[in-house]
């Protein structure tokens, strides 16, 4: 017993060395903050600064730096611009890093949660948009690099009046559906043109589908949807439901409504969503 002890004291003495050198090593900011004259540094980290090379460190971390500002600003083109325009950056990154430290060997995945940390910046105040446009680029890399869109193909079952007791929709693999208070995917053409100035904007319910181009996989649509079209998709994307189903769900939320005309509506909206690509046939539904 004691022996296991031993070894488990000894495994979380080398993670708070561990976690101690990754702090000092990757952060500048948190590097330049200790002293040694310091009561707030603890002797593992005095032990760790007098052992290194504080040269070669500096350029260690200033390259850290550079490669986590270029990843923000490859992720967050739009978002950036804001955010440069107010005058953050550096900083910004530095300060989200000591937050959020590395934790995946993919560095974008590492950005996730970058878009909520931007309601501590300064931008927020004039442009309160800018978070949800950081959400937005960050929505749209995840639909152009979602790897289950590799296996995106077009159905040879369309849509059939005939089989939609029997016949279960099939939505685009990597289909992403947001729902955002700003008009964000025209804020984003706005501040690509470098026109994100020029207007305010009044918060509302902005429904959106994001997916890749079944052409071209580098190419993303944008697809502005009702409300009652983004809760169908949303509800038939969690549920393996057939068509007649969805339309059955589709009643219960309009009730007063003309069940024969509603059914007309959706068939319709089920053929568009085809024609749009979000629907890329059918499937044929097993118990």
């Amino acid at each position: 017993m004691q022996s296991v002890n031993t070894s488990q004291n000894a495994l979380a003495d080398l993670r708070t060395v561990q976690e101690a050198m990754v702090r000092i090593w990757s952060n500048k900011q948190y590097f330049e903050s200790l002293s040694l004259a310091n009561r707030q540094t603890s002797e593992l980290e005095k032990a760790i600064i007098n052992s290194l090379d504080s040269k070669r460190l500096k350029l260690y971390q200033d390259d850290i730096l550079i490669r986590r500002i270029y990843l923000v600003k490859q992720c967050f083109k739009l978002t950036w611009k804001v955010l440069a325009d107010e005058g953050e950056g550096e900083e910004l990154v530095n300060n989200y890093w000591n937050q959020h430290p590395s934790s995946n060997s993919n560095a974008f995945f590492e950005l996730e949660f970058f878009p909520n940390f931007l309601h501590n910046s300064n931008a927020i105040k004039n442009y309160p948009y800018v978070v949800e446009l950081a959400k937005y680029e960050w929505l749209r890399h995840k639909a152009l690099f979602d790897s289950s869109a590799m296996k995106r193909a077009r159905s040879a079952n369309l849509f059939s009046k005939n089989d939609r007791q029997t016949m279960v929709p099939m939505l685009h693999p990597a289909l992403v559906l947001a729902n955002f208070n700003y008009p964000v995917h025209k804020i984003a053409g706005r501040t690509a043109a470098n026109r994100w100035k020029e207007q305010t904007y009044k918060t509302d319910d902005h429904y959106i589908a994001i997916y890749q181009s079944l052409n071209d996989r580098k190419k993303l649509r944008v697809i502005e949807l009702d409300e009652f079209s983004f809760m169908l998709l949303d509800y038939a994307r969690s549920n393996r439901l057939t068509y007649e189903e969805l339309i059955q769900y589709a009643c219960s939320l309009l009730p007063g409504e003309d069940a024969v005309a509603t059914a007309t509506e959706l068939i319709e909206m089920f053929i568009q969503f085809e024609q749009l690509d979000m629907i890329l046939g059918s499937s044929k539904h097993i118990q």
